[in-house]
């Protein structure tokens, strides 16, 4: 699969649940490799309100090469998403003009080579001996969101951006993964 890491813009949505016409997306983040090394960016929606200015900062970023997306399940979930958030907030967005690399569905195939019931991104970073210092998962900060819009904690906020900062970070070391020969997509190891 030829892919220029130059090019490459990896991105990671929050929000407050699946639907994409009643729930809130309380955080963007993504990252690209520049002359100083990995660069990140998060946009986050501290008042619960701030949808439009977030969407607009992430449209600003993307406007600025001919990017090629790297996300996880971002073709079924984080783009589809966001381009129906630039529509129910009157904006213009291109995000479906760019070229998209979606671990996920690169990697389903794998997933009974290496006996995965998941395949969630954290199962692969797991398989390549990855540890995160996040411990949630996307479902159960929706509530740690809801608390820090009420409280405006700090501990909270950590939690919340560390989540998305670990799943960018996670994204660039799966890179390697993309050198398996796509031969191997088919085949299946018996159980035993």
């Amino acid at each position: 699969m030829e892919h220029n890491i130059q090019q490459s813009l990896f991105f990671d949505i929050e929000t407050t649940g699946f639907s994409r016409d009643n729930t809130i997306l309380y955080l963007i983040g993504c990252g690209y490799f520049a002359e100083e090394g990995f660069q990140f960016i998060q946009w986050f929606n501290d008042d619960g309100t701030s949808e439009e200015e977030i969407l607009l900062a992430f449209q600003n970023i993307l406007s600025k090469k001919d990017w090629q997306l790297v996300t996880f399940n971002g073709n079924s979930f984080d783009i589809p998403y966001l381009k129906r958030h630039y529509d129910l907030n009157e904006l213009t967005c291109d995000i479906e003009k760019y070229p998209s690399l979606d671990f996920y569905q690169f990697l389903k195939p794998f997933q009974n080579l290496f006996q995965m019931t998941h395949g969630k991104q954290k199962d692969w970073e797991q398989f390549l001996g990855l540890n995160r210092e996040d411990k949630y998962d996307g479902g159960q900060l929706i509530a740690v969101y809801k608390d820090y819009l009420m409280s405006k904690d700090e501990d909270l906020l950590h939690n919340l951006l560390l989540h998305n900062e670990d799943d960018l970070l996670g994204m660039k070391y799966l890179l390697p993964l993309f050198s398996y020969p796509v031969s191997y997509t088919h085949l299946t190891l018996p159980t035993i």
